[in-house]
């Protein structure tokens, strides 16, 4: 049965001891899988377990999604802190809307509209119980998705989650993935550079096609995520056979 908890805040993260001031940005690329091509039909991505938790991180989402046919990926996101449209140390982030949405978006229209931007990584690595391959046809799709509630985002995606070649709308269409691998979404908020809370407004997580069932659902919300908003009143938790998300909106 679909339910909403309360939100879970978990304690402080040990990378994150002792923290009282937000660090500086870490010049990250959108994702660190962002030279890594699309995989051909015929060919089997790498998947590759997320590494030490790094220290810009707000929020922390898994969930073992299990296909019908016994197949089983451990999916992880980490969404990392907000930085403004003018980080230099960070402009592979507005780069890849330039990139990606055609001529939507560009650094002008950043600077008049003052954005800011935020990226999550994403993992989907086979378990030790699976005793499958995974579907193509067991879908998994990425919360936030662009036009999302109460605020609209555009979202997005590489690695797995790479844009589609005949996308019509690129960075307006839900993100989604049906193989096991690495990707990234990154966010793009509005009039929020200097405030950095837009994140706060969307969900983050996964959920699954009927054929796919989720078990073992966790967040962890860091010190720097409530310092950047996160877990406010209008957060909330979905952790049900097919929802694994966490945030504002519904």
């Amino acid at each position: 049965m679909r339910s909403r908890t309360p939100l879970f805040v978990a304690p402080l993260l040990l990378l994150l001891a002792g923290c009282t001031a937000a660090p500086a940005p870490t010049p990250t690329p959108l994702p660190e899988e962002s030279n890594v091509s699309a995989p051909t039909p015929d060919e089997t991505p790498l998947a590759k377990a997320p590494g030490e938790v790094e220290a810009d991180t707000t929020l922390i989402v898994k969930t073992t999604a299990t296909a019908a046919n016994g197949a089983q990926l451990a999916l992880e996101m980490r969404v990392h802190q907000p930085i403004p449209f003018d980080d230099v140390a960070n402009q592979t982030l507005p780069g890849a809307f330039v990139e990606s949405c055609g001529a939507t978006y560009n650094a002008d229209l950043f600077a008049a509209e003052a954005w800011s931007f935020a990226r999550a990584n994403i993992s989907a690595v086979p378990t030790a119980a699976s005793t499958a391959d995974w579907p193509t046809d067991a879908t998994l799709k990425v919360e936030p998705t662009p036009g999302g509630v109460p605020v609209v985002v555009p979202v997005v995606g590489r690695g797995m989650l790479r844009e589609a070649a005949d996308a019509t709308a690129p960075c307006s269409d839900a993100k989604s993935f049906s193989t096991m691998g690495n990707g990234a979404i990154a966010l793009g908020v509005k009039g929020d550079s200097g405030t950095f809370r837009g994140w706060t407004s969307q969900r983050f997580g996964f959920t699954a096609a009927a054929s796919v069932t989720f078990s073992d659902c966790s967040f962890v919300l860091t010190d720097l995520g409530t310092k950047f908003g996160g877990g406010d009143d209008a957060w909330s938790s979905v952790s049900d056979g097919g929802s694994c998300t966490i945030g504002g909106g519904s």
